[in-house]
């Protein structure tokens, strides 16, 4: 009866999983040209927690081509700006396209299969997703008044979009909350955007287990 009861207590472990819920915290602040971006992904009430901290990634004009440049924030709070490895990369990407142009091929082939599995897991979790919480804030301005008000109107409209697209995957008794105020006569763009959603890990499995099972299909 001993492999009976550790048999029923993988079946009860297995379920517990599977009804486990993922959480995804989702930051997003901009202010004075500063971007800051914070990921936190935790369940069991934050006893699983793994937390992102995404670097400000911007474009610069050099040498008569668009780099990468980032910009890192070390330890002891320096700031180090570094375009060596975005130039050696995309150098080592020309390279390989002109000489291995069949390796490419397969590489081409390899992406588009992996991409047809991320439009069927984003299919597949879709209407799986809940939002806890949604909060936004903006405000922004034009040194034109009458450009901040077309931009105001633009604004009003992206707010109703995304409103009712949130709507039907609020959490019961949650409500987006949208705050735009835009100020006349400065150029300013302040956003403080937080969101929290979350799955259930039976759900992901389930749409991974499709995607890989889409994939094999299209390989065979």
């Amino acid at each position: 009866m001993k492999w009976l009861a550790a048999f029923g207590l993988l079946l009860v472990f297995a379920y517990a999983i599977y009804q486990m819920n993922i959480y995804v915290q989702f930051r997003y602040q901009r202010r004075d040209d500063n971007d800051n971006v914070f990921i936190r992904v935790y369940a069991w009430r934050g006893i699983l927690s793994y937390v992102i901290k995404v670097p400000v990634v911007q474009v610069d004009w050099q040498d008569e081509m668009l780099w990468f440049e980032s910009e890192m924030k070390e330890t002891k709070g320096n700031k180090r700006i570094n375009t060596v490895f975005e130039r050696h990369l995309i150098k080592k990407v020309v390279d390989f396209i002109l000489y291995h142009p069949r390796r490419f091929r397969r590489l081409i082939e390899k992406f588009r299969t992996k991409l047809l599995q991320t439009k069927l897991i984003v299919r597949e979790l879709h209407n799986k997703v809940r939002f806890d919480r949604f909060h936004c804030q903006v405000r922004f301005g034009l040194e034109d008044a009458a450009a901040t008000g077309m931009l105001a109107g633009a604004f009003w409209m992206l707010k109703g979009l995304v409103s009712n697209t949130l709507r039907n995957q609020m959490t019961s008794g949650v409500c987006p909350v949208f705050t735009m105020t835009p100020v006349f006569g400065k150029d300013i763009l302040v956003i403080d955007l937080e969101c929290i959603l979350r799955i259930r890990l039976g759900n992901i499995i389930k749409a991974l287990y499709k995607a890989d099972k889409q994939g094999g299909n299209n390989r065979g």
